[in-house]
């Protein structure tokens, strides 16, 4: 027997640019993604300024910055 199966294609979204404030309480989700096959998972390039951490499994950044992040 030989399967082919056709799957959705995966849809990503960008959220608006994003300021936070240091102090500020976030729980942002800069990317969405929907579609596709598999399991979704997100990834991080660089870090995030102290008190914020990366979810790889829903791509949501949450916490309290510490400091401002670098330009």
């Amino acid at each position: 027997d030989f399967i082919f199966e056709v799957t959705a294609g995966l849809t990503a979204t960008h959220a608006a640019d994003i300021v936070a404030n240091v102090s500020q309480s976030v729980n942002i989700i800069p990317v969405t993604a929907a579609g596709g096959a598999g399991t979704i998972t997100y990834a991080l390039t660089g870090s995030l300024p102290d008190g914020l951490s990366f979810n790889a499994a829903t791509g949501a950044v949450t916490g309290i910055a510490h400091d401002p992040s670098p330009l």
